[in-house]
């Protein structure tokens, strides 16, 4: 039984990992994107 549990416990701290890093990993191409877009739109002298 503990084994079974510890399968669980392992599944789920694995895939709450997954979700973190790839909303680390949006969050960091959203920024990269709008201050891209945000510079196309300032004009340069």
């Amino acid at each position: 039984m503990h084994s079974f549990i510890s399968k669980i416990w392992n599944y789920l701290k694995s895939m709450y990992l997954c979700i973190v890093f790839f909303i680390v990993l949006d969050l960091r191409l959203t920024k990269d994107w709008l201050s891209g877009k945000i510079a196309f739109f300032i004009p340069t002298k």
